[in-house]
């Protein structure tokens, strides 16, 4: 519609332009519109296991996020998992746990004036994309908590904005290469600060721990017989770390813990189970406590001889 009402000279040409956009976008999405069409329920509630705690609780994570761009929450750093009142994944945690925080000041700074500029300015097509994506998926996104993994839609927004509130300073400094030197060096600065943190000798939790964990002992104890391996989330981490061993994997993720579905066949003699509330006081018959540590975040068992 902007092609359109930009060049009202050639209607022709941008309207055949603006139907190839339509008709890709179309054809992209035919996986999600079959997946709608056949799974409605699921399609429209996935992700819905984001939204945890109470309303008190979705305004702390309101407020959490909209402050993101000035540093990362201390309430926030480190979580992993499903808490009270935030569901943070992996790489959020492991990216926060780190003490980093996803934007420079200095970004902050020059998105700010950016976005002062636009809102100020006159609204067209690039002004009205650039602030209703951002209005929209921090609706959608902002209640449910400052994970950098979810909000990342949103670099792009803040990059563009930023470079909207570059182009006033270039235009206040006499020498004209002073502006994009000061953003090549406060770059490098941002990414040794990244590399830095990230290298240290204490390292932060990681992406998927607990499942790390349980995959690296499964594949050794694989050597000697079948493993069973029973987790909350991140199956897909065991799986590819056991793969080619004689491994099974059983998740409950986003479903209520089931004894019998965890529950180890016959053949199977080591168990990996994952501590998780739901799981603790979980021990299936025949199965004790094994003698060798069990591997962080995990309960090794092993069935009992008679």
């Amino acid at each position: 519609m902007h092609a359109l009402r930009a060049a009202p000279e050639n209607r022709s040409e941008s309207r055949r332009a603006a139907g190839t956009a339509i008709l890709g976008i179309f054809l992209f999405s035919l996986p999600n519109l079959a997946f709608l069409a056949t799974h409605p329920k699921e399609f429209l509630e996935r992700g819905r296991y984001v939204y945890v705690g109470g309303a008190g609780d979705r305004a702390a994570n309101v407020r959490a996020t909209l402050a993101l761009p000035f540093g990362f929450p201390d309430a926030y750093r480190g979580q992993a998992g499903t808490g009270a009142a935030f569901d943070a994944d992996g790489v959020s945690a492991t990216f926060s746990a780190a003490g980093l925080n996803p934007l420079p000041l200095w970004v902050t700074f020059l998105a700010g004036i950016g976005l002062v500029r636009t809102l100020r300015g006159k609204w067209e097509g690039p002004e009205v994309f650039l602030l209703g994506t951002l209005a929209l998926a921090l609706a959608v996104l902002a209640p449910a908590g400052p994970s950098l993994s979810r909000l990342l839609i949103l670099a792009p927004i803040l990059l563009a904005l930023a470079g909207r509130g570059t182009g006033p300073l270039t235009r206040l400094v006499p020498w004209r290469a002073a502006v994009p030197l000061a953003l090549l060096l406060g770059g490098a600065f941002s990414i040794s600060s990244y590399f830095k943190a990230l290298a240290r000798p204490d390292p932060p939790p990681f992406v998927a721990q607990a499942a790390t964990a349980i995959g690296e002992r499964a594949r050794l104890a694989a050597g000697t017989g079948p493993v069973w391996c029973v987790v909350s989330r991140d199956a897909s981490v065991v799986r590819y770390l056991t793969h080619g061993t004689r491994t099974a994997v059983v998740e409950f993720f986003g479903v209520p813990f089931d004894a019998r579905r965890a529950a180890p066949p016959p053949e199977v003699a080591t168990l990996l189970v994952e501590r998780n509330p739901a799981f603790d006081a979980w021990t299936p018959g025949g199965f004790q406590e094994a003698a060798a540590p069990p591997p962080q975040g995990a309960r090794l068992l092993e069935r009992a001889t008679p």
